[in-house]
């Protein structure tokens, strides 16, 4: 694991995740107005291609490893435990599904391998976990458009 990615779990774990949702956010983005509102965000297909697209961009640098879990083996113990320990008040606190543990530990893992690759991609999306916020969304075609937030 190369120091960025350990810097990036680092801010993660010293990160109060959720805890600013619903506050205004900058213009950059487009605001969700509630936890409903963020969840069929995060469902939607917009927001599944814009997924698909990082995560196939990743795949590209990551050819020198036979295996993602060669790649992303040592990353998943930590992170997974990471993911539940953030994740768990929220859901219990406003009863979200446990599909949204598996929505927030996606965009973890993935911005975890794209810093052990050197590559900015998932950094903005980090920004908004790291602010308190939720990034849950797409609106318009990916790349062009703008990320949804709660």
């Amino acid at each position: 694991m190369n120091e960025l990615t350990k810097t990036r779990i680092a801010q993660l774990q010293k990160a109060d995740w959720f805890a600013h949702v619903g506050e205004q956010v900058d213009s950059s983005v487009i605001q969700a107005s509630s936890w409903a509102d963020a969840m069929a965000s995060w469902e939607s297909a917009e927001w599944e291609d814009a997924q698909i697209y990082m995560v196939h961009n990743l795949a590209l640098y990551r050819s020198m490893y036979s295996t993602w879990d060669e790649f992303f083996g040592p990353l998943k113990p930590v992170l997974e435990a990471l993911v539940d320990e953030k994740t768990k008040p929220v859901i219990d606190a406003f009863k979200l599904p446990e599909k949204f543990k598996h929505c927030v530990a996606w965009d973890i893992s993935y911005a975890c391998v794209a810093s052990m690759l050197n590559i900015a991609m998932y950094d903005d999306l980090i920004r908004w976990y790291l602010n308190g916020h939720f990034p849950c969304g797409w609106r318009g075609e990916f790349p062009e458009g703008k990320l949804i937030v709660y």
